[in-house]
């Protein structure tokens, strides 16, 4: 009885480490799965495939406004990359939807102001809920011109998430990054990616 009382608490702490180390494991893998999808929305998604013209495009309107944008943003043709997101990691508490279902126009991706047309974020987040950030490039000649996201050869989506811990020692909040980088197909049919070293 006294050995089982000297090692009861030790077990039950390892245990719970072990679910709580599991938690964050899981999170992880499911934001990697969201960024993947996402990334490979992207490289489909009109804003970025048709080229040349990205820059040019307004989503709804009153979206994509305010300070430290441009107005430019993607239209969600054929989905709005948060959606790509959110159904391959529906673990993951995204910016994608309204609780009436609706897509929350909030979750858009605007071109950052002052980002040479290279960085796209969301629009207006929730800070609770996991983030999206795109950025493109279109050589392989550091650093990248100007408009990599109007003309890119490949996009990169990163994702990030403040994840909480469920019980002790893993209880902090910790902060999660995931990123994905795929070429998008050319007007041409090829496909030409960059280096990861030319992104922003």
């Amino acid at each position: 009885m006294v050995e089982f009382a000297l090692v009861l608490p030790v077990a039950v702490m390892l245990m719970f480490g072990l679910i709580a180390a599991s938690w964050l494991f899981f999170q992880t893998s499911a934001l990697t799965d969201g960024a993947a999808s996402g990334a490979r929305s992207a490289a489909i998604e009109a804003f970025f495939s048709n080229s040349g013209k990205g820059l040019d495009q307004t989503p709804a309107p009153g979206v994509c406004t305010g300070a430290g944008l441009t107005g430019a943003g993607e239209t969600g043709t054929p989905e709005y990359i948060a959606d790509a997101v959110a159904r391959e990691a529906p673990q993951l508490n995204v910016n994608d939807r309204l609780p009436n279902g609706l897509f929350d126009p909030h979750a858009t991706l605007c071109v950052v102001a002052g980002s040479n047309g290279n960085e796209m974020r969301q629009w207006r987040p929730d800070p609770t809920k996991a983030e999206i950030f795109v950025s493109g490039c279109s050589s392989d000649t550091p650093p990248a011109p100007v408009n990599g996201i109007d003309s890119p050869r490949s996009i990169r989506l990163t994702v990030t998430i403040s994840a909480q811990g469920i019980a002790p020692p893993f209880r902090p909040v910790y902060p999660l990054t995931a990123s994905s980088t795929v070429p998008v197909p050319q007007t041409d049919g090829s496909v030409k990616p960059c280096t990861p070293l030319v992104y922003p």
